[in-house]
């Protein structure tokens, strides 16, 4: 169950929101490190596909038209990095495994709350937020 201090609605110059602007930039910052983290694992992932001796670096010469005609192997590709928070802490499930993308992490919604707080609304159309204060902080601490 919501408190009154968790469904207090905080006035900025186009309505109302959910959270307070230092709040609402954390959750902004979380959203945006929450999509590199995916696509980090994304880039992965299409390393991972190919098999070792198709992993490579190539450099391709071209003729005066500017098509291919030729390549050289630079040198392996080396594993993408894959050291977010994020993919650390939960197995996000993708069309790789049969479903869609889940953007739970510890409970709660990043981007559902990251759009429900940039959205302003009228005073009594406030949607209260399903996490915290603290929560967001410790996830923000956690991936700073």
């Amino acid at each position: 169950m919501k408190t009154a201090l968790e469904t207090k609605a905080y006035q900025s110059r186009w309505g109302y929101h959910s959270c307070d602007y230092e709040t609402f930039l954390k959750l902004k910052k979380l959203n945006k490190l929450y999509f590199k983290a995916l696509k980090m694992r994304a880039e992965w992932h299409r390393w991972y596909r190919k098999e070792p001796q198709n992993r490579v670096i190539c450099k391709y010469k071209r003729d005066e038209q500017g098509r291919r005609i030729s390549k050289e192997v630079i040198g392996p590709r080396p594993e993408p990095n894959i050291d977010s928070v994020f993919l650390k802490k939960i197995h996000v499930k993708s069309r790789w495994d049969g479903e869609y993308d889940t953007i739970s992490f510890l409970g709660f919604n990043i981007v559902k709350e990251y759009q429900n707080a940039r959205i302003p609304r009228k005073k009594e159309n406030v949607i209260p937020m399903d996490v915290t204060k603290e929560e967001i902080e410790a996830l923000y601490q956690l991936v700073k």
